[in-house]
């Protein structure tokens, strides 16, 4: 950013902002998610169709998905702007908006979400969001036939996958299910034998 800010997007993400009105409405427009470490005294505002992220000197994450807010401030403080909530966040917490439902979590003081070193994590998460993101991290169509989606729907995962290796990530996604995959192009097939 033009005050030396540093903003890290993850796949699937995109992030605008005016660079001739900068120095007067410092305001960023975020979809998907990204990583920002900002620099000491610098401040702007980061606008998501979920909830506004106002910062100030500190490193921070947003996460925007379908119906799933989540931000975690690493250093630092941000405030946190939704529809009905304002929340102040200091570094080592975090906030999750799923569908509606306020959660707050943890987060570890000094880290960097597990993405910028090139690997989703989750922690009991429906194995339908984990597909896509492996989708979204690949740039590839994930298909299942309909006798799955009840199992993928109401599945829960909690683990990793690794982003540089499509076939080690869905081996470590599908394999605890019983689920084998097939690749085409920049297409997935999953199913069971």
């Amino acid at each position: 950013l033009p005050d030396g800010s540093e903003i890290s997007l993850n796949a699937g993400s995109q992030a605008n902002y005016e660079l001739e009105s900068w120095k007067n409405e410092r305001v960023i427009e975020l979809d998907g998610e990204a990583f920002f470490d900002v620099t000491k005294g610098s401040t702007f505002s980061v606008k998501t169709n979920s909830g506004v992220v106002s910062v100030l000197g500190t490193e921070f994450n947003i996460k925007v998905r379908e119906n799933q807010f989540f931000v975690h401030c690493f250093e630092g403080l941000v405030k946190v702007q939704t529809q009905d909530t304002t929340l102040m966040l200091p570094a080592g917490s975090g906030m999750k908006l799923d569908n509606g439902h306020l959660s707050q979590e943890l987060v570890t003081i000094g880290a960097k979400p597990d993405w910028i070193n090139g690997e989703s994590s989750f922690n009991n998460t429906s194995l339908m969001e984990v597909l896509n993101e492996i989708g979204r991290q690949y740039a590839i169509n994930i298909r299942y036939s309909a006798e799955f989606t009840s199992l993928v729907e109401m599945s829960m995962f909690s683990g990793s996958f690794t982003h540089n290796d499509l076939n080690i990530a869905l081996k470590s996604v599908c394999q605890p299910y019983g689920l084998n995959f097939e690749r085409s192009g920049n297409e997935v097939r999953i199913f069971r034998d």
